[in-house]
């Protein structure tokens, strides 16, 4: 079995509407502690014929992407993140994947997204960094190089 680790793990960007993983040849390198949560909304379905147990179902599925970057105004990912989130209703395109695109078992989510946050941190001893919280606007893909996701 092959681990990934998360060093390995990409996000590629795009200032304009996302189209499919593979279009995509600009990486977000300045990043640290990426978080992609993608959770279901769910709906009670409870009936008195399930003996006593509630009954879910799964709905709608959202993405939300989080994370770390340095403050450096003259890095082009820097500078595209920054003028999604300025632009209010702006988005960017975002592809972001277990490792490179062309990479055999490589996968992920690709999609348009908000900047919901852009928080920046000073901390006294330590680099500012700005603290990114993307959330999806348009699915486009899950994106699977060599396969269909099961």
């Amino acid at each position: 079995m092959a681990f990934k680790l998360g060093m390995n793990g990409k996000l590629y960007y795009s200032a304009s509407p996302a189209g499919a993983a593979a279009t995509f040849t600009t990486e977000l390198k300045k990043v640290k502690d990426v978080d992609i949560n993608m959770p279901k909304d769910d709906t009670d379905v409870t009936t008195r014929d399930n003996e006593g147990w509630h009954q879910t179902l799964s709905t709608l599925r959202n993405c939300e992407i989080t994370f770390d970057m340095p403050i450096d105004t003259a890095d082009a990912g820097y500078a595209a993140v920054r003028a999604a989130w300025l632009a209010n209703g702006g988005t960017i395109g975002i592809a972001a994947l277990t490792g490179p695109k062309d990479e055999a078992g490589t996968e992920g989510i690709v999609g348009d997204f908000t900047v919901s946050d852009f928080s920046i941190g000073q901390p006294l001893t330590e680099a500012q960094t700005a603290h990114v919280v993307l959330k999806i606007f348009k699915f486009k893909e899950w994106y699977v190089k060599g396969g269909a996701p099961t």
